[in-house]
């Protein structure tokens, strides 16, 4: 079995969730440019200092300021390959830590965030993640309905959405502006066309 995402994935999800394949499509889009795996085969992060910084209570700001520290920077990490410098430097001083607070995938789930995936503990989280972009979908979807955000995705309300997906300096990175454009763009589609990665 291969690790893209599939059209069965797909429909499962969208029927999971009670919406449209655009929709679903439309999250992955914004979350990751709809790539769940790097070329190779590496699954697409992203590390967050700022994360870091709450999950270490800072132990590390003075010592290593750049992988820890308070304020949110949506220019670092600068790519995902920089994400994996952070984040296995991180590892060498909290790899627990360093999962947890880095996104996962290609809905850019938080680790923090692995109970609510259904996962009983973060190795089976990231495991699940490296399995293939269909497994990465199956957690998001059940992060959706644990969390109570797939009403937000199903009514296209992207600003509440944006807010509780990314976190309060949504604006920042214009999430909102960009679901709503890409939602746009994939509701266009025909459902075959949306149905083949």
């Amino acid at each position: 079995m291969g690790k893209s995402l599939t059209g069965a994935g797909l429909q499962l999800a969208a029927h999971s969730l009670r919406t449209g394949i655009a929709e679903v499509r439309t999250l992955a889009a914004v979350e990751s440019n709809g790539q769940g795996f790097l070329d190779d085969g590496r699954v697409t992060i992203r590390f967050e200092p700022h994360i870091f910084h709450l999950r270490t209570a800072g132990r590390y700001d003075v010592t290593y300021p750049h992988l820890s520290y308070k304020e949110w920077n949506p220019k670092i990490p600068k790519n995902t390959e920089h994400s994996y410098q952070l984040f296995n430097q991180a590892c060498t001083l909290n790899a627990t830590a360093a999962v947890l607070s880095s996104s996962w995938g290609m809905f850019q789930v938080m680790g923090f965030n692995f109970a609510s995936c259904g996962c009983n503990n973060l190795k089976q989280f990231v495991t699940l993640m490296e399995k293939s972009e269909d497994s990465q979908l199956e957690r998001t979807v059940i992060y959706l309905l644990t969390t109570g955000l797939d009403d937000e995705l199903r009514e296209h309300r992207w600003e509440d959405l944006a807010r509780l997906y990314n976190g309060k300096q949504y604006k920042r990175n214009q999430y909102d502006t960009k679901l709503a454009a890409a939602y746009e763009r994939f509701a266009a589609m025909p459902t075959i066309t949306l149905l083949n990665p």
